[in-house]
């Protein structure tokens, strides 16, 4: 499946949307001014008295009549009604939008969403915040944050957000106590490629245009109300009559664009539902996951159903229907029966039993999940456990903890003083808020002495509290490293780990960690490659969250307007791999001819200094997407030309993708 590819119909069908949207606005529009004319008429019949109503129906007849009507309001009143209801939309869009773009967690907040903790004690919680993570290092994307809607019994998930940097998940406390390890890694699945697939911002941009429409029928309920009012009054009660009527045909021009927007929406949403279970499938390579849970589904008493009252705005943003629709045409998912069938061909028509799993974890051990970056194959989970949490109160200011990560006692016996022991310490300080902020400036502490001094300097300076906490974690990287158990792959996946965790920290929190992390890089006056890259992905997923910075807007559409910006980055990739000068040009060669940019060569070193790769960077970041992963793979080329990636090859392209917004799944890096 071609995620990129499926990600540029689903902006095709936005498109689509956008007209069918401005249809029914037009559409919208013009009854309005039908039932204007009419309040107008039945104010003061003599403004109408040219209108004729004719006995026979046609085309001809309607538009005559209806220009009649505008010829009668005046083209003033025509005017001002159309501004009007274009207005009233436009608002209604405008301020449900400005609502979202904070991303994905006000959905999940106003949906009753509680965030989990990556240190949770609970072991339901601890199995879900394992999955999430597995899925996510599986497809190159950053750990999102996990919500959870404990007065939910149904199961369901959903996945909000407008890009990669603020999408969320969420699910039910039903999905957590319904299925098994193996079914809720094919629901998160499914959830992922919502996320790739581009359906996430496609659903987010249903829930603005739909709420234009519906401010349409708000306002008749106001004047409806407005005018009830007016009619108890005797010298206003014609009036008052009027504005009810006016009010109440609002209304039903506000539920009839509603009517159509449901169908646009539901349509949409079915043919999506279908492309999310494949690609689940070959996420988890494992079509009982996301069958199995579909089972479940349909034999449990609850079923999916969300009893929140916003779940019929945002139905479609669900793992499965949120809500009962009478009527196939206004069904947001397909029917199970036909959801399964298409996952498991073999299937025998059967649904599962409900089963809790919360006792079923309790008894395995189910929760435990060693750290990896491999594949989201289901494995034995037998002797699942995690290590104790550090705790903390990351709403104060200064938080305050002890490097008490993980006991003995915690540890299975056969991992105790292993590697594998000082893997989970590391987890353990990636699921802390405060301990997320030891591992980012552990990352980025020089072993030059000199060097490490003036980055301690800073540490005390900025926030003196954080400074021990980033000795003792720098020491435990070092014990990783003097095992070989430790990668620089590794510790940037330890860090996407703790980005969950440092979305946590407060505002003020977060700029503090930010300037000594950009006073710590600089130390030394240079910029290494390891450096920037941490620097890239701590700023490109918290940011957003922080509302420090926007998304960019797309502008270029071809390989041609980016291929000087390509030059520059393709070339400093290429000095990263080392080599002669012969095999340099032909690791450029190679990647020119995936990208498609025959019109660039090789620049020395100093015509891409660390500065101007930075800019090209993000100004690649502007490119249209499905045009990104061509340059990706371009890159990805050019470090393959001698058939072994090194670190710094796979480090700064790590690094290029994240800042470009570009998952690197399908990819092969």
């Amino acid at each position: 499946m071609n995620f990129y590819k499926a990600q540029d119909q689903a902006r095709k069908q936005t498109n689509w949307l956008l007209f069918l949207y401005s249809l029914s606005v037009v559409s919208i529009v013009l009854i309005t001014n039908m039932c204007f004319a009419i309040f107008v008429w039945y104010s003061n019949p003599s403004n109408l008295s040219n209108v004729q109503i004719q006995p026979e129906m046609s085309i001809p007849v309607i538009i005559d009549w209806f220009r009649n009507i505008v010829v009668g309001l005046g083209w003033y009143k025509f005017l001002w009604v159309t501004g009007l209801v274009c207005g009233v939309i436009g608002i209604g869009m405008g301020f449900k939008w400005l609502s979202l773009r904070n991303g994905g967690r006000v959905v999940a907040e106003s949906l009753g969403g509680r965030v989990i903790v990556p240190n949770t004690n609970d072991a339901l919680e601890r199995r879900l915040i394992n999955i999430v993570e597995e899925i996510a290092l599986a497809s190159g994307v950053p750990v999102p944050p996990v919500y959870i809607m404990d007065q939910e019994q149904g199961i369901n998930a959903f996945a909000a957000g407008l890009s990669l940097e603020d999408a969320v998940i969420g699910v039910t406390r039903g999905t957590l106590e319904g299925l098994n390890r193996e079914q809720l890694q094919g629901v998160i699945a499914h959830e992922f490629s919502h996320i790739l697939n581009g359906d996430m911002l496609l659903n987010m941009k249903l829930l603005a245009v739909l709420h234009g429409i519906l401010m349409i029928g708000e306002s008749g309920r106001t004047i409806m109300r407005h005018g009830s009012r007016r009619s108890y009054s005797r010298s206003r009660r014609d009036s008052g009559g009027a504005l009810f009527v006016l009010g109440l045909s609002l209304c039903l021009i506000g539920w009839l664009g509603q009517f159509f927007g449901a169908l646009i929406k539901s349509a949409v949403s079915r043919q999506r539902e279908f492309l999310a279970d494949a690609s689940a499938v070959q996420f988890t390579r494992n079509p009982e996951g996301i069958g199995g849970a579909l089972k479940v589904i349909g034999g449990y008493t609850s079923q999916s159903k969300i009893q929140h009252d916003g779940a019929h705005e945002i139905g479609h943003l669900f793992f499965s229907s949120a809500y009962k629709s009478f009527l196939s045409l206004f069904a947001t998912h397909p029917p199970l029966e036909e959801r399964i069938s298409r996952v498991l061909p073999s299937w025998n028509g059967r649904f599962l039993e409900f089963t809790n799993q919360a006792e079923t974890i309790t008894q395995s051990g189910d929760a435990y999940s060693s750290f990896s970056g491999g594949s989201t194959k289901p494995k034995n989970h037998s002797n699942e456990t995690s290590g104790a949490g550090i705790s903390s109160h990351h709403n104060g200011e200064p938080l305050e903890f002890t490097l008490d990560l993980i006991s003995e006692s915690n540890v299975p016996d056969k991992i105790t003083h292993s590697t594998e022991a000082l893997f989970l310490q590391a987890k353990s300080l990636a699921h802390e808020p405060l301990g997320a902020v030891s591992l980012v400036l552990a990352l980025l502490m020089d072993d030059d002495k000199a060097i490490l001094l003036k980055q301690k300097s800073v540490i005390e300076q900025g926030q003196k509290a954080w400074l021990q906490l980033a000795e003792e974690t720098k020491a435990l990287l070092n014990d990783l490293n003097t095992n070989k158990g430790l990668s620089s792959q590794k510790e940037l996946q330890l860090l996407e780990m703790a980005i969950p965790s440092l979305k946590q920290l407060s505002l003020k929190q977060y700029q503090n960690l930010r300037e000594i992390m950009s006073m710590m890089v600089n130390a030394d006056g240079r910029v290494e490659l390891f450096e920037w890259v941490v620097y890239q992905l701590v700023r490109q997923y918290c940011d957003r969250h922080f509302a420090l910075s926007k998304a960019q807007k797309s502008k270029y559409k071809t390989i041609e307007q980016v291929a000087e910006i390509y030059e520059i980055v393709l070339s400093r990739v290429v000095h990263y791999g080392g080599g002669s000068e012969e095999e340099k040009i032909k690791a450029f060669n190679k990647a020119c001819n995936a990208a498609g940019t025959y019109t660039i060569q090789l620049l020395p070193i100093v015509s891409c200094s660390q500065a101007k790769f930075t800019r090209a960077v993000h100004a690649l970041g502007r490119a249209y997407p499905l045009l990104k992963p061509r340059l990706i793979k371009g890159l990805i080329n050019s470090a393959q030309s001698d058939a072994n990636i090194n670190d710094n090859e796979r480090q700064v392209i790590r690094g290029i993708a994240a800042v470009m917004d570009c998952p690197l799944i399908g990819l092969d890096l």
